[in-house]
């Protein structure tokens, strides 16, 4: 097989994974949106976002969307057909029996009921899989590929609309980046007093014409098995959220890792694997 074809199938697996682990987050009686993580600290699972997602929200009103258990669609949300939005997900309630967040790095985890039994197709993330981000080794994550995957309200398509709310399916898109060192040494001069290089990272936007509105919560992942390998895999790596986006600077702020991993037990078995 030729190197692109195998590096397209590559990615196309990292995709796949990567909305296993992904979650679509619907507030406001389905009518805002927003990205999560399922991820585990080896005791507990959780739903991994943006605090300000769920910030002041009735939790028992959120509505989750879980990945199916069948290909992801990802196309212009407008583009799909009937058939297709019937057969991918629909919104459910999840048992969240704890809320923790930290409105100063702009990250919440909500902790699931462990007699939750999750449906077939998504899946969760060990975050002790990620624990040698936990010290942020930038000089070997400089020019290394990061990807994202969310579900960015402009790709969406509306579906009927009650009073003054307009109730959308939302579609799926991923953005692909690279982290560069110069950027974070120089970008975040002029940004919001709400970011800071001490917990945060930045990120160029490649989302061509979708505007990132609802990739908010979202994961940032090394497409990797091993820090400074440029090969796509199929086992990519939690190493962010992604939190704000900065339309004149066209960049995307994101926390850092050590401070996701702050915000989970103590106890949980950061080293375990799954």
């Amino acid at each position: 097989m030729h190197d692109d074809a195998l590096n397209e199938q590559l990615k196309l697996a990292t995709i796949e994974k990567i909305a296993s682990y992904t979650v679509g987050i619907a507030v406001e009686k389905n009518t805002g949106a927003g990205t999560g993580t399922f991820i585990t600290d080896g005791v507990d699972r959780y739903v991994l976002t943006a605090a300000h997602n769920i910030q002041d929200v009735d939790i028992k009103g959120v509505r989750f969307w879980l990945s199916p258990n069948k290909g992801i669609i990802e196309k212009a949300a407008q583009d799909t057909t009937t058939k297709e939005v019937g057969r991918l997900t629909v919104g459910v309630s999840l048992p969240i029996v704890e809320t923790r967040i930290d409105p100063k790095r702009d990250i919440a985890v909500l902790r699931i009921d462990n007699s939750f039994v999750l449906p077939e197709g998504p899946e969760v993330y060990h975050l002790g899989r990620s624990f040698e981000f936990s010290h942020w080794p930038e000089e070997q994550l400089d020019g290394i590929s990061t990807l994202m995957f969310g579900f960015p309200v402009a790709n969406s398509r509306p579906l009927h609309t009650v009073g003054n709310n307009t109730f959308c399916f939302l579609g799926a898109a991923n953005m692909l980046s690279r982290y560069s060192i110069r950027i974070n040494a120089d970008k975040f001069k002029g940004l919001s007093n709400s970011v800071s290089p001490d917990t945060d990272f930045l990120l160029e936007y490649t989302g061509e014409d979708i505007d990132p509105h609802g990739f908010s919560g979202c994961g940032v992942w090394i497409p990797t098995d091993t820090q400074g390998r440029r090969v796509w895999t199929s086992d990519p790596v939690l190493i962010g959220v992604s939190n704000q986006y900065f339309r004149r600077s066209n960049l995307i702020s994101a926390t850092k890792l050590p401070a996701i991993v702050t915000i989970t037990p103590p106890d949980g078995d950061k080293n375990g694997t799954d």
